[in-house]
């Protein structure tokens, strides 16, 4: 074991060290700010070594700029005016009249002789005329049913009608009223058709050739459509 004179000298070094110690650091806070840190300078052999506070750099003195003249602009010549000629005067022509020509007489228009109008006679009517028409539906068949009344209105027998279906070959039939001035005409019931009706004389049409067109059986129970064509003619003469 150490002796205590040995143990003593180790606590007084170790004391030492300490004091040095917390000067140094109590120096450094003391005389720290930050505009002027502290700066510690590696040194030689003998370690670090502090150096005073930095003082503030050197101020690099400055000047005003230099002034430097604007060039004066100089002016430019004044132009000279130049003179303006006198404009030569125009030469007036003199205006000779030129004589009008001497109008000549145009012959009288003698007017050409009237023509003699000649009437053309109107055509005579034919005898028989359409006196009333009236349709209805039916949905069993297809008719025509003619009356002929004389020229006061009376139930007349004895007269020809021709009737068919318009525009087909071959259909074209004769048909005579009875006593009571009446005939029918019937066909069976079907798609469209367009028929027609005149009465005639000798063979010849004696009046208007009608037409007119059943409607489909359809639309046979509809109150407006066309199955039945009731015509009544009448002689005028």
């Amino acid at each position: 074991m150490l002796s205590n004179s040995v143990t003593n000298i180790l606590l007084f070094v170790v004391l030492v060290m300490v004091v040095l110690t917390v000067l140094f650091y109590g120096l450094i806070f003391a005389t720290y700010s930050p505009e002027n840190p502290l700066v510690l300078v590696t040194g030689g052999e003998d370690g670090p070594s502090i150096v005073g506070p930095i003082g503030p750099p050197e101020v690099v003195p400055t000047y005003p700029p230099t002034w430097t003249p604007v060039p004066t602009n100089t002016p430019a010549p004044t132009a000279t005016a130049t003179e303006t000629g006198t404009p030569t005067p125009t030469s007036t022509s003199t205006f000779t009249p030129t004589p009008l020509p001497t109008r000549t007489p145009t012959s009288t228009h003698t007017p050409e002789p009237t023509g003699t109008f000649t009437p053309v006679p109107s055509p005579t009517p034919l005898p028989w005329s359409v006196y009333d028409i009236d349709a209805e539906n039916n949905c069993e068949v297809v008719r025509v049913l003619i009356y002929a009344l004389d020229r006061n209105g009376v139930n007349m027998g004895g007269v020809d009608f021709e009737v068919g279906e318009l525009n087909v070959s071959g259909s074209r039939f004769i048909i005579t009223t009875d006593p009571n001035g009446r005939v029918a005409w019937d066909n069976s019931p079907g798609k469209a058709r367009t028929w027609f009706v005149a009465p005639i004389e000798n063979g010849q049409r004696v009046g208007q050739l009608v037409t007119w067109q059943s409607d489909d059986e359809d639309v046979c129970e509809i109150s407006n459509a066309v199955q039945i064509y009731n015509i009544t003619w009448q002689r005028l003469y």
